[in-house]
């Protein structure tokens, strides 16, 4: 039961909003959805719900957190009804304790074209890094839309001129180069040591 990131960033905050995967944990009685958010809406005491298409509640939250920040979240929802896969579903983001609808997704859990993978066109080298990384594979139109950011989100690079990017100043770390485009969000993690 997996799902990818969806979500583009346009002037609605929801889609600024990436579901980046929906699985079930190893408890076999919750199901974790991994999301971050790109907007400057935090959306307030958020809560997810997992529906069937006929609106029967597959899995429900129950709210931890003040907001969804960019930086990964895991929501974990209790199961409620037991999903038959491959299936359908609408994933719903309320706020402010259910009391608001703000977002919604269609999905299909338990399809395996919807893995998630590192942009099987795009690599990041030397990993880890020390002074520079170099981006093979990305096409020229493609680099205006690639940013290098930090493990708490921080963009540390947007001029990428080329397909070197000095790493000399970076902290020892973890980081991502991502690519963002009106349909597309891809995230590759790289290290500096």
């Amino acid at each position: 039961m997996f799902f990818t990131s969806i979500g583009q960033i346009d002037g609605d905050p929801c889609d600024s909003i990436f579901i980046h995967s929906v699985a079930p944990n190893t408890t076999g009685i919750q199901i974790e959805v991994l999301t971050s958010n790109h907007s400057a809406d935090i959306m307030s005491y958020p809560g997810f719900i997992l529906l069937m298409e006929n609106g029967d509640t597959i899995a429900i939250e129950e709210v931890n957190y003040f907001g969804i920040g960019w930086n990964e979240q895991t929501h974990i929802l209790n199961i409620v009804n037991p999903p038959t896969l491959p299936m359908s579903v609408i994933l719903e983001l309320h706020t402010h304790f259910y009391d608001s609808l703000r977002c919604s997704w269609d999905l299909t859990l338990g399809s395996t074209s919807l893995l998630e993978t590192e942009a099987p066109n795009i690599r990041v080298f030397p990993n880890p890094a020390e002074d520079y990384i170099m981006i093979k594979n990305a096409m020229p139109h493609n680099l205006s839309g690639l940013r290098v950011v930090n493990a708490i989100g921080e963009i540390m690079e947007t001029k990428i001129a080329g397909n070197k990017i000095n790493t000399s100043n970076y902290s020892n770390g973890l980081y991502y180069v991502e690519y963002i485009d009106e349909s597309e969000y891809i995230r590759i993690k790289f290290t500096v040591q």
